[in-house]
C-alpha cells in the first residue's frame, strides 16, 4: 500500500536577521596545514659575543716512517746514437807574436808592432836609426844585442859609426847612449836555421852566408889526365917531342900540334828555384 503525504508550500523568505555574537572557536579540524604566510623583515644583528677559548695543544710528532729500500743496481748503459754531422769549421783565433818572431808576408808596410827586415836599423828616437827609429824598440833592441855578436848584428853609435858591445857594455847601457842596431841581412836572402847540423858547418844566428854565383878553381876540379901526343913535322930536318901525362917528355923531335886552353872562366849561377817575399820582425 502507497502512503502520500502532501507537503504544503512554502512561502516567501522573510527579511535578513541582525548577525548573532561570534560562537567559541571549534575544535582544529582534520584539514591539512595551511599556506605558509610571507617571511618576515630580518632584525637587526645582534652584538658579537665574546672571544672562545684557545684550541688544544698541538699534539706530539708522529713517529716517522720507516726509510725506504736499497737503491737498486744501475741498469746497463744504453746503445749509442749515431754520431751526428760535423759542424763548420769556426773562424781562426788570433795568432801570437812575441820580440823577436818573424812573419813573411807580400805586404810592403809592416803591421803595427813589427818593423820590415830591410837591411836598416833600429833605436830610440835620437838614435837615427834607419828603420825604426822609437822607444818602442827597445825589447827587439835589447834581443838582438844579448842573442847576437858584433860580426853578424853590428852595433852603431848614434852617428852611424861602428861600436861594439864590449864597448858599450850592456844593451842598456848602449840604448841609453842613443845606439843603432843593424838588423840581420834579409834583403835577397834565404832564410836558414842557426846551429850545427850534423855534418854541416856551425851557423851562428843572426849570421848571413853563401853566394848568388860561383867560380871554380884548379883545386875544384875532379882529377883527371891529359894525354898529348906529338908527331914529327911534314918539314924535313926538323925535331919532334912525344909527351905523355904523368911523364917526363921525351924528346924525340919537334911537335907542331899539341892541347890548346878554352873556356871563358865565367862565374855559374848556383841559385835554387824562389819565391821572394818580404819578412817583418816582431817588436
Amino acid at each position: 500500500m502507497s502512503v502520500v503525504i502532501e507537503v504544503p508550500p512554502v512561502g516567501p523568505s522573510g527579511p535578513l536577521g541582525p548577525t548573532g555574537a561570534t560562537g567559541a572557536t571549534g575544535a582544529q579540524g582534520l584539514g591539512g596545514v595551511g599556506i605558509v604566510g610571507p617571511a618576515g623583515a630580518t632584525g637587526p644583528t645582534g652584538s658579537t659575543g665574546p672571544q672562545g677559548s684557545p684550541g688544544g695543544a698541538t699534539g706530539a710528532t708522529g713517529v716517522s716512517g720507516s726509510p725506504g729500500g736499497a737503491t737498486g743496481a744501475t741498469g746497463a748503459a744504453g746503445f749509442a746514437g749515431p754520431q751526428g754531422a760535423t759542424g763548420p769549421v769556426g773562424p781562426a783565433g788570433p795568432i801570437s807574436f812575441t820580440t823577436g818572431d818573424i812573419k813573411p808576408t807580400f805586404k810592403i808596410v809592416a803591421d803595427a808592432g813589427f818593423v820590415m827586415m830591410n837591411d836598416g836599423s833600429i833605436g830610440d828616437a835620437s838614435s837615427g836609426a834607419t828603420t825604426r827609429a822609437n822607444a818602442d824598440c827597445i825589447n827587439l833592441f835589447t834581443l838582438f844585442f844579448s842573442n847576437t855578436v858584433d860580426a853578424d848584428v853590428p852595433l852603431q853609435t848614434s852617428t852611424g859609426s861602428a861600436t861594439t858591445r864590449a864597448a858599450q857594455g850592456s844593451a842598456a847601457a848602449a840604448w841609453a847612449a842613443h845606439c843603432r842596431m843593424v838588423l840581420p841581412k834579409a834583403l835577397g836572402r834565404e832564410l836558414a836555421v842557426a846551429g850545427a847540423g850534423t855534418g854541416l858547418t856551425s851557423r851562428a844566428l843572426g849570421s848571413n852566408s853563401g853566394a848568388e854565383t860561383h867560380t871554380q878553381t884548379t883545386s875544384e876540379l875532379v882529377s883527371h889526365p891529359h894525354n898529348v901526343q906529338g908527331y914529327q913535322s911534314n918539314i924535313a930536318g926538323t925535331p919532334y917531342y912525344s909527351y905523355i901525362a904523368g911523364q917526363l917528355p921525351t924528346y924525340v923531335g919537334d911537335m907542331s900540334n899539341y892541347a890548346t886552353p878554352t873556356g871563358g872562366s865565367a862565374a855559374a849561377s848556383i841559385l835554387s828555384p824562389r819565391t821572394h817575399v818580404n819578412i817583418m820582425v816582431c817588436l
